[in-house]
């Protein structure tokens, strides 16, 4: 998943760049592409497939602005336990941080999603107080740009810049950096879920090969948590059905998973049952799914007639 992430924003960077050079020609205020600043995109994005240290990241992002963009005045809001607050400034002075937190309601939640390019602050009008504003306006801040992946809002750049805000070279570039720092976010959570499953697991391992902290019901938890880390629906079904087989007594037992799709495949394990069962099963899957009752055992003997 994370590879795909960062495919993914490596192949609008180069989109972006090619964009950008194209429409820049002849343009009077376009910022100028050399070498500097493709090798500071470059890193930005390498940066993120690196180690992805979210500080770094947030970092390239902020210099770029500075050096590029003619951004003078950067304040970074992150968004943190349903609260937006300062977590970067460049260049403001004289404010406090605790006046310029703010809480992310559902209404300005649902404003910045409509929003994908530099904006001016007055456009957020009817989500923020005029006193709110009026900080922002004091202290020359007349921009912003909101970072999200898809919609999970992790911040909002406020700017000052010398470049108009329509300014195609500022908002496709300004666009870039925001999902670049975006997916370091979402990489970040994304590590600290497995890391804190990984410890839970070592955790009952540990636990487990104890004599003196026996836990009950252990095993049953290091079993699910292993499950949980198969990502492989082929790979998943057969370890279902070994679970089963070893918490029921059966005598005979199948397993069959088909997608929501009509023209998906089927896919079935099976355990001391013939051929014929399988495909009689397979061909009259759906059939048996419709008269299947979520607190009855189904008796295929009496439905078949």
């Amino acid at each position: 998943m994370i590879e795909i992430v960062l495919i993914i924003a490596l192949t609008i960077l180069v989109i972006v760049l090619a964009i950008i050079a194209f429409a820049g020609r002849g343009r009077k205020h376009a910022v100028r592409l050399d070498e500097t600043v493709v090798n500071d995109l470059l890193a930005a994005v390498g940066s993120n497939s690196g180690e992805g240290k979210i500080q770094e990241v947030a970092a390239s992002v902020s210099d770029i602005l500075k050096k590029h963009l003619h951004c003078d005045k950067i304040i970074f809001l992150r968004y943190y336990r349903s609260n937006l607050e300062v977590n970067y400034f460049m260049g403001v002075t004289n404010f406090s941080k605790h006046a310029l937190r703010i809480k992310l309601k559902p209404s300005l939640l649902e404003n910045l999603k409509t929003f994908n390019r530099v904006t001016p602050i007055r456009q957020l009008a009817s989500s923020l107080s005029d006193s709110y504003l009026k900080q922002l306006e004091t202290l020359q801040l007349h921009y912003f740009f909101p970072v999200f992946l898809r919609d999970r809002l992790y911040g909002i750049y406020l700017i000052r810049t010398k470049l108009a805000p329509e300014d195609p070279t500022l908002n496709l570039l300004a666009t870039t950096l925001a999902f670049n720092l975006s997916t370091a976010y979402h990489i970040g959570l994304q590590e600290q879920k497995i890391a804190r499953y990984e410890d839970k697991i070592h955790s009952l391992e540990e636990k487990k090969s104890s004599k003196e902290a026996a836990v009950p019901g252990a095993d049953d938890s290091l079993e699910a948590l292993r499950l949980l880390k198969i990502r492989n629906c082929q790979q998943l079904v057969p370890e279902l059905l070994k679970m089963l087989r070893k918490d029921g007594s059966f005598s005979k037992l199948g397993l069959y998973v088909k997608s929501g799709s009509q023209d998906s495949t089927m896919l079935s394990v099976s355990w001391n049952m013939s051929k014929d069962a399988d495909r009689i099963i397979e061909e009259n899957f759906d059939i048996i799914v419709k008269k299947i009752d979520m607190d009855k055992p189904l008796d295929l003997k009496t439905e078949g007639g």
